[in-house]
């Protein structure tokens, strides 16, 4: 928790009794940052951001999801834009817990229904399921050695990727053959509407950061559109190998970088490292068994063709994007409005900065 200041202070100041402080994003700002340069140092980094992530949001829903309704923000501050943050924050602490269930299970369903009559389908399915699921134990055991391991990562980053990619051409081949069957399109089936809507939104979402920001920041865009290929490329890592990562060393508390390293012996924590690493796994096998029943054992009982699960997972996932796309949009337009438009600018009095910093002080104390 005492690596996740900055999303802790930040809500902190926001919740402040009987004050109306806010955060806002400036889009004009520039920050610079020190890039980690090798995969070891990158698996370091972000072992301490999604930890910290984790348990802030446990603290912060302990302690201080209460504390603003007694500021002095409006309703909507108070309880909508609060209630939502709360959500989207919680909502992402599901999927990087669920992370290995969630990817054996669309890897596996998506094999098996290229043709779920096929019997050479089915053990393609079981046998490529498999071999994932050895490479998350391998990631899982080397995690748990330590630091030795973290110089030999980025080959299960490597192949963790590869597997990202197929099961993506795999959702995109179940989407265009099975779900939307043009030869067969009718838009009453739930399927081919639903899919069609999370095409609109997941396409849109990306051409619509593109549109509001080509016009004013350019140079971004291309070079969004550039670094989108490395991004894509590292999904492997990000998603599954820094997630394993961070889950099986919680009790390593160390800042990750710039020499900061943990020491690598057993911890004072190890004991509540093991209990949370076998919950971990239990809970994700668990998830992974009622995904694989309900929608491939159900179907073939009672003869339906099934991927109705599947279908769910991709409809929470896009809801998420469309959510997070259209109040970043609105928060986008209301700054080039105030501030573009109206021309309003961030000037703070010298006293207001010095007495936030005094606030910033005293919260940090406080911890």
């Amino acid at each position: 928790m005492y690596l996740a200041e900055d999303r802790i202070l930040s809500l902190g100041i926001y919740c402040q009794q009987k004050s109306q402080y806010t955060l806002a994003y400036v889009p004009d700002a520039v920050a610079f940052t020190d890039p980690m340069k090798t995969h070891q140092a990158l698996l370091g980094q972000r072992r301490r951001w999604i930890n910290s992530s984790l348990f802030a949001f446990l603290y912060v829903w302990r302690n201080y999801y209460f504390n603003v309704l007694e500021s002095d923000h409006n309703c909507i501050r108070s309880y909508i834009t609060i209630n939502l943050s709360m959500i989207l924050a919680g909502l992402s602490f599901v999927n990087s817990y669920f992370t290995p269930s969630l990817y054996f299970f669309v890897l596996y369903i998506t094999i098996l229904q290229i043709d779920n009559q096929s019997q050479a389908c089915a053990d393609l399915a079981v046998i490529v399921s498999g071999l994932y699921c050895f490479i998350i134990l391998a990631a899982i055991g080397g995690s748990l050695i330590g630091k030795e391991w973290e110089k030999h990562a980025h080959i299960v980053s490597a192949i963790l990727s590869i597997f990202t990619f197929a099961m993506f051409g795999l959702v995109v081949y179940n989407i265009v053959e099975i779900y939307l069957n043009f030869s067969d399109l009718r838009l009453e089936s739930f399927r081919q509407g639903a899919t069609i809507i999370m095409i609109l939104i997941n396409i849109g979402s990306i051409f619509l950061i593109v549109f509001v920001h080509i016009f004013t920041h350019p140079r971004f865009v291309f070079k969004l559109l550039c670094d989108s290929i490395s991004y894509m490329s590292f999904q492997g890592a990000y998603s599954q190998t820094m997630v394993i990562y961070g889950m099986c060393n919680v009790d390593d508390v160390s800042w990750g970088t710039k020499g900061a390293t943990g020491s690598g012996g057993v911890s004072r924590f190890f004991t509540n490292k093991v209990f949370f690493v076998s919950s971990w796994l239990f809970y994700n096998c668990v998830l992974a068994y009622i995904l694989i029943y309900v929608d491939v054992v159900v179907p073939q009982r009672v003869g339906n063709q099934g991927g109705i699960v599947l279908l769910g997972i991709c409809i929470y996932a896009t809801v998420q994007i469309g959510i997070k796309t259209l109040f970043a949009f609105l928060n986008f337009m209301h700054w080039v409005f105030a501030h573009k438009i109206c021309g309003l600018k961030f000037d703070v009095p010298q006293n207001n900065v010095l007495m936030t910093q005094r606030k910033w002080i005293k919260l940090k104390q406080a911890f």
